[in-house]
């Protein structure tokens, strides 16, 4: 067998290895994404019934008196934010992390502070913030709702000791299985432009003792439901950029396999031809 074809029967053996790690991996992803999108799911009932009640509440605050504005609206004197930045700790998931780095360049500022969520994002910028806070940095790995509640928590006792202006995240919102967008949401404090205006056809709720003690007991449910939510949105949105990344490899792995097996067997044919051209050209030779 000549050198060149050798070469190519090397690179055919090693396309086919890598189309079957790359569906392998493929699978892998569906199953995660199945897992993580079913949490998903069922948690969003309970988000939007905990916000419907926060807004509710929230409707009927006199936001006229400085001591009736609950904590969850209370602002800051400060002029730096806080961002929490949720990235993927793997790759092979395409373009996910290239487009949260993409938005994050345009939105925070080197004097920001930044809890990272995920090892990528914090390899490439905890270097060039003010402050990185790596203390829940593998906390989507395996999510679940206590440790949403324990970040929750945490993130509480940072915004109450005054020193950031307001709290975004910069995550990726899930549309489709291959549609994602890049988003930042506020979630501390609450603004006023989130309530809806009060509508006079529902009957008055009672509250007990008043309107904005009920916000405050019902805010810190709302919150661990909303980053629960948007933690495992991030996680279906990840597993689901790589398994489309996964599927391309591996159609991208069969068509260069089908290329170079018709490559191999042109070349092969024609070596064949030439050596029976060449025997025969031989024997013609000896008569």
């Amino acid at each position: 067998m000549s050198e060149s074809l050798l070469s190519i029967k090397t690179r055919l053996s090693s396309v086919r290895s890598i189309g079957k790690m790359t569906k392998a991996m493929k699978l892998i992803a569906t199953a995660r994404y199945t897992k993580w999108k079913s949490l998903w799911d069922g948690n969003k009932p309970y988000e939007q019934a905990m916000r419907e009640s926060l807004l509710l509440c929230l409707q009927r605050v006199d936001f006229s008196h400085a001591k009736e504005i609950p904590h969850c609206m209370m602002q800051n004197n400060s002029e730096r934010k806080l961002y929490i930045f949720v990235t993927s700790t793997l790759g092979l998931c395409g373009a996910y992390n290239h487009n949260l780095f993409k938005f994050y360049d345009s939105v925070v500022s080197p004097e920001d502070d930044v809890i990272f969520i995920g090892e990528k994002g914090y390899r490439h910028y905890a270097s060039r913030q003010h402050k990185a806070y790596t203390n829940f940095m593998h906390i989507t790995s395996s999510m679940t709702y206590d440790d949403a509640n324990e970040f929750r928590h945490w993130l509480d006792t940072l915004y109450r000791e005054g020193q950031y202006k307001s709290v975004d995240v910069i995550y990726t919102k899930f549309k489709n299985s291959i549609s994602m967008e890049v988003v930042n949401k506020q979630i501390l404090p609450l603004t006023k432009d989130e309530i809806p205006p009060v509508n006079l056809e529902n009957i008055e709720p009672m509250f007990e003792p008043n309107a904005t003690q009920v916000v405050n007991l019902i805010a810190p449910h709302y919150m661990d439901a909303l980053i629960y939510r948007i933690f495992l949105e991030s996680n279906v949105s990840e597993q689901s950029a790589r398994r489309n990344s996964m599927d391309n490899a591996t159609s991208s792995a069969d068509k260069l396999t089908q290329q170079l097996r018709l490559t191999y067997n042109k070349m092969r044919q024609a070596k064949i031809t030439q050596e029976i051209t060449e025997v025969v050209g031989g024997a013609n030779a000896t008569k």
